[in-house]
């Protein structure tokens, strides 16, 4: 409601005043008082009164310079939304109150075309900064800001003048860190893990008797800067509940994956009634399991593997 009131700051004035003004350069102003040898600072040094006012702005807006004038306007814009009136004030004291509103509706501009990640974390506007991020980022992203800031408030490394984006990308470098240090990963491993962003969409069984299969529908994004021929690895299936795990191989190479592209398929497991494991997979959700991805071999296609 404020960026409204502030955008119709002049217009209200123009109302209220009648003021006759245009809004091209100085030499084109419409001048409706007789010239008067006035200086500006005496002019500013005036007391504002309702029998003056108008004649006053009159005067102000061939003394002062363009945003010197519209810095007063909205000062004056100010007081008629709020239902108060700046009788009584100095045009000096309204200037420099102007200059703050004016201030003030600039950085609101632009932040209203600013990207929510480039936002800077403010404990104050953390709650509506974070109802702007739930519109561009996923579910395990906008968690993922959530812990950067816990995390940078425990470590005391202090959250002033970082971006969301950059919280963002802390947490996302301090995951993979933490994931390296516990299974003690070589430098490749490492590289792996950050060239490829994996997700399992959907799992289904499908039954065909003694050929039923588990079906899965996958999703991989190649974030290296090539284009891959081949990924493999290894999807890891976590049970919430038992915290036991299944390891299914997972390759691609039905496509080349472009460079900043994801792409999805379909691939399947055979299912064996017999085992355990299996019948686990089949009975319970996609949501009832924590899924892990280890890349374990790339092959892009300049012909260069990592692994």
């Amino acid at each position: 409601m404020r960026k409204v009131q502030t955008r119709l700051l002049a217009t209200v004035l123009f109302l209220t005043l009648g003021l006759t003004v245009s809004c091209s350069s100085s030499s084109d102003r419409t001048v409706v008082v007789d010239t008067v040898d006035e200086s500006a600072e005496d002019l500013l040094s005036r007391v504002s009164t309702t029998e003056t006012v108008k004649e006053d702005m009159d005067l102000l807006y061939r003394s002062l310079s363009a945003d010197d004038y519209a810095a007063i306007q909205a000062t004056i814009g100010h007081y008629v939304f709020t239902g108060t009136t700046p009788e009584g004030r100095t045009y000096k004291s309204m200037l420099e109150e102007g200059r703050v509103i004016v201030e003030k509706m600039k950085q609101e501009e632009g932040a209203k075309n600013q990207s929510p990640l480039d936002r800077m974390y403010n404990e104050d506007s953390f709650s509506k900064d974070m109802e702007l991020l739930e519109e561009i980022l996923t579910e395990n992203e906008l968690q993922t800001v959530q812990n950067a800031v816990i995390t940078e408030s425990i470590l005391g490394d202090g959250l002033e003048g970082l971006t969301y984006g950059e919280l963002l990308s802390r947490e996302t470098i301090r995951d993979k860190e933490d994931l390296w240090a516990k299974k003690k990963t070589s430098t490749n491993e490492l590289a792996l893990l950050g060239l490829t962003e994996f997700r399992c969409v959907s799992k289904r069984f499908v039954d065909k008797g003694d050929e039923s299969v588990i079906t899965y529908k996958m999703m991989i994004k190649n974030n290296s800067l090539k284009d891959m021929k081949s990924v493999q690895g290894r999807m890891v299936l976590m049970d919430t509940m038992t915290n036991e795990s299944l390891a299914i191989r997972v390759t691609h190479d039905r496509e080349v994956i472009k460079s900043g592209v994801r792409v999805m398929w379909d691939d399947h497991v055979d299912y064996d009634p017999a085992r355990p494991e299996d019948q686990k997979l089949k009975s319970k959700d996609l949501a009832e399991f924590f899924v892990t991805w280890i890349p374990e071999k790339i092959i892009f296609t300049d012909g260069t593997v990592l692994e």
